[in-house]
């Protein structure tokens, strides 16, 4: 007699982020690994739990790219508490029409680290999932978490390329008299961000754009400002990603 093959083990799950107290995180449920489109998966369902005590979701889960809607249904539900500080979310999402083959993003889902939340610190970001309709194919979990950083400093302490998006302080600052060029520092996360800088004087009146409205890649940036676009005084330059406001800080020209 033949023996039934093993089911396929696919992993689902997050990447591991990193941010700063007070940073959004924008993480996806993603589909890791290919399915054989004989397997005709239409259907995966699961739980997502973190802890509160680090991060809290601040905005509604959004399908990710692999599942658009309406061609597949999505249904999530809100934050549940399940003991300590932990929470958890449960997610459906199937088709009728489509299958789940490439590799891709299921769900999307920000977060924000809360602003007391110590430096070192880290929450669990742990999936368990399931394709209930198939018996060939099986959820591999994958560990992942969001680490938060040291505020010191101006590189992530444990990530060689961001994943998530803010602006650090700009340097040199003070900057005019022997340094005619200070430099913005800033992330953006894996999902890119559209981004815009604002120089403003303490009134909040704008005196001009470094970057306007433009889409930024994964990665680490810095963009030049010169003394001699301003005068001496104190100024604020604001960051936004995806037209939501992120940071405003304050630098002063010499």
């Amino acid at each position: 007699m033949g023996q039934d093959k093993p089911p396929l083990p696919i992993q689902v799950g997050f990447k591991k982020y990193s941010a700063r107290a007070g940073d959004k995180v924008t993480a996806y449920l993603s589909l890791m690994e290919s399915i054989p489109d004989t397997m005709r998966v239409q259907h995966i369902r699961g739980t997502i739990t973190y802890d509160s005590k680090v991060v809290d979701l601040t905005s509604p889960i959004k399908a990710g790219t692999l599942v658009p809607e309406p061609l597949w249904t999505i249904w999530t539900t809100t934050p549940t508490p399940i003991g300590g500080t932990f929470v958890m979310i449960e997610y459906d999402i199937q088709s009728s029409t489509d299958f789940l083959i490439q590799p891709g993003t299921l769900l999307k889902l920000v977060f924000k680290v809360n602003e007391k939340a110590d430096s070192n610190a880290s929450s669990d970001l742990r999936s368990l999932d399931t394709f209930p309709d198939t018996k060939f194919v099986v959820a591999s979990p994958v560990q992942a978490s969001i680490f938060v950083e040291s505020q010191c400093g101006n590189i992530p302490v444990n990530a060689d390329i961001p994943s998530a998006t803010f602006i650090d302080q700009n340097s040199p600052n003070p900057f005019g008299s022997r340094e005619p060029v200070t430099k913005l520092p800033f992330d953006v996360g894996p999902d890119g961000a559209i981004v815009t800088l604002r120089i403003l004087d303490p009134s909040g009146r704008e005196m001009f754009r470094p970057v306007d409205h433009e889409f930024y890649p994964q990665g680490r940036y810095a963009i030049p400002v010169r003394s001699s676009d301003l005068g001496v005084g104190n100024y604020f330059y604001e960051f936004r990603a995806d037209d939501e406001i992120r940071t405003i800080k304050k630098m002063t020209v010499e």
